[in-house]
């Protein structure tokens, strides 16, 4: 098992609140201790690189829900940069980069459709990051589904949709909440609801 940073008490705090469900910690109390308890990495440097990164994706992508231009350099340059720290560091996990940072890296990954070999890559890094209690198993579900679609499979835990209204195919979707529950996740109806309220906000 990876070292998580702090002190025995505070690793052993770590994994008790990295263990509830998702609805659970993304109360903001929840939310900010983990921030907090994560907030040591050993490369604070590479932490705000990664978080200045995930901060101009977003509002790229919030520019395009109004219906602004989409530049696909963006992603492009996000997805080079992120090919050097890999390549360098290995998978940015809570250890090197922190809660903030680690979440960040993962969805400049989730947003490299333009490189399908790259997402593929860093899934099996991911998977390891995850196994260790290096990385949240919620960010392995979503690029695990990411990288189904792209490759024309149903999907396994229902994150991806067709806009913000339906889930794009579900393998074995009777289950699909016992598959989301085990990597965090909230139940599929909740998902969707909040799916389609961030629609109905644009």
């Amino acid at each position: 098992m990876i070292r998580l940073p702090g002190s025995p008490l505070k690793r052993g705090v770590l994994r008790l609140l990295l263990r509830l469900p998702v609805r659970f910690r993304n109360r903001a109390p929840v939310r900010n201790w983990l921030a907090t308890l994560l907030g040591e990495c050993d490369n604070p440097a590479l932490k705000r690189d990664l978080v200045r990164m995930m901060r101009r994706d977003q509002r790229m992508r919030m520019r395009m829900l109004q219906q602004q231009p989409f530049d696909p350099g963006v992603d492009h340059a996000h997805t080079q940069r992120m090919k050097a720290i890999i390549a360098e560091h290995g998978y940015p996990g809570f250890r090197l980069v922190g809660l903030q940072g680690t979440q960040a890296a993962w969805l400049l990954i989730q947003h490299a459709d333009h490189d399908l070999d790259f997402q593929k890559q860093c899934l099996e890094l991911l998977r390891r990051a995850v196994e260790a209690g290096d990385a949240l198993p919620s960010n392995l579900a979503y690029l695990s589904d990411r990288v189904r679609v792209a490759e024309g499979l149903p999907q396994i835990y229902g994150t991806q949709f067709h806009g913000h209204d339906q889930p794009l195919p579900i393998e074995d979707e009777a289950n699909v909440d016992a598959r989301r529950a085990a990597m965090g996740l909230e139940p599929l109806a909740d998902y969707v609801a909040a799916m389609r309220r961030l629609r109905d906000r644009h």
